[in-house]
């Protein structure tokens, strides 16, 4: 099933502030709810993860 978290959101949770965590947590039982029923198992690959670390730090 999941976190709920998008790809960036990964990413970034371990530098995140406690304030921006808490607007992830806040979204997440809304997503839950969207995809409930989905078959949520898509295996992220090493590079897509590479690509959004990516995206992320050049922000």
């Amino acid at each position: 099933m999941g976190c709920f978290r998008h790809i960036d959101e990964i990413v970034i949770w371990s530098q995140a502030t406690d304030a921006q965590k808490q607007q992830i947590w806040d979204k997440l039982d809304d997503r839950k709810q969207l995809y409930l029923g989905d078959t949520n198992n898509k295996n992220l690959t090493r590079a897509q993860w590479l690509k959004a670390e990516k995206r992320i730090k050049n922000r």
